[in-house]
């Protein structure tokens, strides 16, 4: 069976159950980001805009009550994918949801930078999509 430790997205979202902060969660994220295969992180940057579209757009966003919720709805999402390497060999479509969940998770570590930071863009962008 594999651990926790040897699955590092999953390992992130068990943390995010703990109670850490966005900050913390942000910093997890990239850390966890470093440890993915190169030929899985080599596919993501095509994949980013259309993720960025989809989550921002999806149902996940327009039912969670604060963007830090948004945020760690698709990271959980995202975890369970990118740690499941099968996911990536038999997803059914080029920009099938699968790759564009594993996508999301680089895209909201980013985002989750600037909103911890205090510079809320990323609640801007999801009121701004929500108003739209």
């Amino acid at each position: 069976m594999v651990s926790v430790a040897d699955r590092p997205y999953r390992k992130l979202v068990a943390d995010r159950m703990s109670g850490r902060s966005l900050s913390q969660l942000a910093e997890a994220v990239a850390e966890a980001g470093e440890k993915l295969p190169e030929r899985l992180r080599a596919q993501v940057p095509g994949y980013l805009e259309a993720a960025r579209d989809k989550f921002l757009r999806s149902k996940l966003c327009w039912e969670a009550s604060t963007c830090r919720e948004a945020l760690a709805n698709v990271l959980e999402l995202a975890a369970e994918v990118i740690d499941d390497e099968n996911v990536w060999r038999c997803h059914k479509y080029p920009f099938g949801e699968d790759v564009d969940m594993a996508a999301a998770l680089f895209e909201v570590s980013t985002a989750s930078f600037a909103y911890a930071a205090g510079q809320n863009q990323v609640q801007q962008r999801l009121m701004g999509i929500k108003k739209g």
